[in-house]
């Protein structure tokens, strides 16, 4: 048999509904373009793992028996991908018209990327912000340095860091730089990844020619904790790639700012969760702040 252009690996925990859709969509916009898929299941309890060996016979299904998390459970499959792409791909996105083709051929085309990401969408047809610079202490309180947050790009463009929603990486850098950081449990494995990619000398690349949409947080009910795992997880990010003087600024810098966001959603309306549940898991995110290594 053929060895694949492209593996693409899934991680899922109870989003059965988009990860049909999903696999549906990768099945129906990539015509001609030979693959293998992926889909590791961090323990779901929707049916997941049903739907996948009903409707999707030729997907590899890994099914493990706790969360693992994002990082470990893609190292999963990366160990075994053979193909000469490897895709991230969110359980929750939905690939446009021939995205993966055009990604695929870019890095054809392009041997010095070493990854690379498409234009992201919100399900509304907007643009969600996939790109950044690498944290910084400035961006440490004020924002994540997206170069992408104002306005799209029509061109290619050269960036430091793209979001694992969908990511594509050449095998052979895999090789050369090690899969996902699993300290990471949710977040920033990907900016860990692309600045050790770039650190050995490739570029990083944002295709907006090529479109995927996200539906983001699907897999998340309280956005108030995901937002602040966000931020401890730039934190670990931070402390792993600078000076301990500079790491412990950061993370003053991030506590203050997960401080304020925490008091601000106690006074703010129970849009999310039930008043009592919100102010508990309030009070919980208040102390865990404090105990960040």
């Amino acid at each position: 048999m053929k060895t694949p252009d492209l593996s693409i690996i899934i991680v899922n925990w109870n989003t059965k509904y988009f990860l049909e859709k999903c696999l549906r969509s990768v099945y129906e916009n990539s015509d001609g373009l030979n693959f293998e898929i992926f889909v590791i299941d961090n323990a779901s309890t929707d049916g997941s793992q049903q739907m996948v060996k009903e409707k999707f016979p030729d997907v590899n299904l890994i099914e493990n028996e706790e969360n693992l998390g994002f990082a470990k459970a893609n190292n999963q499959a990366i160990k075994v991908a053979s193909g000469g792409y490897v895709l991230l791909l969110n359980s929750d996105t939905v690939v446009l018209d021939d995205a993966l083709n055009k990604m695929v051929k870019f890095m054809d085309d392009h041997p010095e990327a070493g990854a690379l990401g498409p234009k992201i969408l919100n399900p509304d047809g907007s643009l969600q912000p996939s790109y950044a610079k690498f944290p910084n202490l400035t961006s440490a309180f004020f924002g994540f340095g997206r170069v992408g947050k104002l306005k799209d790009k029509l061109s290619i463009l050269e960036t430091d860091w793209l979001g694992g929603a969908c990511l594509m990486v050449r095998a052979k850098v895999i090789e050369q730089v090690g899969m996902l950081d699993e300290r990471f449990y949710f977040y920033s494995e990907d900016t860990d990844w692309c600045y050790r990619i770039k650190k050995n000398g490739w570029k990083i690349a944002y295709l907006p020619d090529a479109q995927v949409t996200h539906h983001l947080g699907a897999s998340s009910k309280f956005m108030l904790y995901s937002e602040i795992q966000l931020w401890k997880s730039q934190y670990r990010f931070y402390k792993k790639h600078h000076s301990w003087i500079s790491s412990f600024i950061f993370k003053f810098l991030m506590r203050l700012k997960c401080v304020l966001k925490i008091c601000k959603s106690r006074i703010a309306p129970p849009t999310e969760i039930k008043n009592k549940e919100r102010t508990e898991a309030s009070k919980k995110l208040f102390r865990d702040t404090f105990k960040w290594k």
